[in-house]
């Protein structure tokens, strides 16, 4: 039989192998800033020759012009137009909107003015939550008095009254007690 010589223990150089991992970490923070800066120059160079060739392949040099004077007022314009049917489908497909008018106008002109165009049905949203009106354009309070006093009538009309607002009284008599002339008054008209 062999015998089993014990094996040289490894020490590890911790200081040496943390010194080699920062050295490592280094080289690839540079590498990849390194390609970083090469990608963005890269993108840089696409759209520097996109603008060119957009420029040579220009079939009409004063469009160009034209268009960055026109662009504007045509932009103002389809806004315009989009704004008089956005008005007109929201005011009818939300008629509790009708007595906000005023104030939905004035903030869609303010943020039009502001070049910020939106549509009405956004800013009757945000009126709803800032004011805490219902999707009827009522508050909570008025909603829930609305639905106690529906209550309070579906309550009355369930009740039978008689002509004079009243439930009719009624007279229990003992028929032992009748005398028959009286019993037969009683029952006069009764099917049995």
């Amino acid at each position: 039989m062999s015998e089993t010589q014990p094996q040289p223990v490894q020490t590890v150089d911790l200081e040496a192998m943390a010194s080699r991992i920062a050295a490592e970490a280094q080289r690839a923070a540079a590498a990849g800033t390194q390609q970083a800066i090469e990608r963005v120059a890269a993108n840089q160079r696409q759209a520097q020759e996109r603008q060119q060739q957009q420029e040579r392949t220009q079939a009409d040099p004063v469009a160009n012009t034209i268009m960055s004077t026109v662009g504007p007022v045509l932009r103002e314009l389809a806004i315009k137009g989009d704004s008089g049917r956005d008005a007109a489908v929201f005011y009818t497909t939300t008629p509790a909107a009708g007595r906000f008018s005023s104030v939905i106008e004035a903030r869609f002109n303010d943020l039009l003015a502001r070049g910020i165009p939106v549509d009405r049905a956004s800013i009757w949203n945000l009126i709803k939550g800032e004011q805490g009106l219902t999707h009827d354009g009522i508050t909570f309070e008025e909603q829930i008095k609305r639905r106690d006093e529906e209550v309070k009538r579906a309550e009355e009309a369930a009740t039978i009254r008689g002509s004079r607002g009243a439930v009719p009284s009624q007279i229990t008599r003992d028929p032992f007690s009748m005398a028959p002339d009286e019993l037969e008054k009683a029952i006069d008209g009764v099917a049995f």
